[in-house]
């Protein structure tokens, strides 16, 4: 009995121990990626900080990829008018969080334009974007 004993009081620690170990090994590689990015290029913005005044949106022709030419959005077109609301709604992966993500400038576009009270999102500087345009994400953060 005392063998058995002993047994499962050092299996729980080596669980624990390989637990920790799959923890860390997760850290490790994130570390790796935030280093990846700070180390990158920083994202260009524009120069114009004449705040946005009426809300209007034109997205003309954009497709986005992440990588390469696996696009994940392809000729997106939309208009909404100024003092107006938009919900994106769609199935998971459908590009939601990405067209969100582009009208918040946080990815350069692959093909097409969008506009912002009639100014190239491009020539916005990152202050006039970030005071003009709010996201509600879909999952708490």
């Amino acid at each position: 009995y005392a063998f058995i004993s002993y047994l499962g009081r050092l299996n729980e620690p080596l669980i624990e121990l390989t637990t920790q170990q799959a923890m860390l090994q997760q850290a490790v590689v994130a570390g790796e990626r935030v280093f990846e990015l700070m180390d990158g290029p920083r994202q260009q913005y524009g120069n114009d900080d004449r705040p946005l005044q009426s809300g209007t949106i034109e997205v003309d022709n954009v497709s986005f990829a992440y990588r390469d030419d696996n696009l994940v959005l392809k000729n997106i077109n939309l208009s909404v008018p100024s003092r107006n609301f938009v919900a994106l709604v769609g199935h998971t992966g459908s590009g939601k969080s990405t067209l969100a993500s582009l009208l918040m400038g946080y990815y350069p576009l692959t093909e097409g334009e969008i506009r912002l009270d009639g100014r190239p999102l491009s020539s916005l500087s990152h202050s006039a974007l970030r005071q003009g345009v709010a996201m509600v994400q879909q999952d708490p953060v």
